[in-house]
């Protein structure tokens, strides 16, 4: 074998190295047609099923509760707070409580131009049993 001919041959077998653009891209598409399931839009509003004898609950330290600190909300902010829990009480991933714990809520502006609720659960952490 000449040295032209291993040449020829390595170049037909030879791949360009991939950008990391390129890589990023082929990762996501394979990554999204393995796991559609993941990013679908019906199933993110939908709780998973319960499990028999799966029961997670919070367990706090008797007559302690959290004296949660009150965030300031413009009107805007508080209507988003208030268009969040309604959507998520509808969705049935939280429920009306009775229970003298609170967490705070405060608002945060995306880069975007939208509003991200969070919650700060410190003072309920502060309080929980540990197990």
């Amino acid at each position: 074998m000449l040295q032209d001919d291993f040449d020829k041959y390595m170049e037909k077998h030879e791949k360009a190295e991939m950008t990391d653009e390129e890589l990023r891209k082929l990762v996501l598409e394979w990554l999204y047609s393995k796991m559609k399931d993941i990013f679908s839009v019906c199933l993110a509003n939908v709780l998973p099923p319960c499990r028999p004898g799966i029961n997670y609950a919070i367990n706090v330290e008797a007559n302690k509760p959290p004296r949660p600190y009150i965030y300031g909300l413009t009107r805007q902010e508080a209507e988003a707070v208030k268009a969040y829990i309604d959507e998520m009480i509808g969705k049935r991933f939280i429920r009306p409580s009775t229970l003298p714990y609170a967490s705070p809520v405060l608002v945060v502006k995306k880069l975007g131009g939208g509003l991200r609720i969070c919650v700060d659960y410190r003072g309920l952490n502060a309080v929980t049993k540990k197990n």
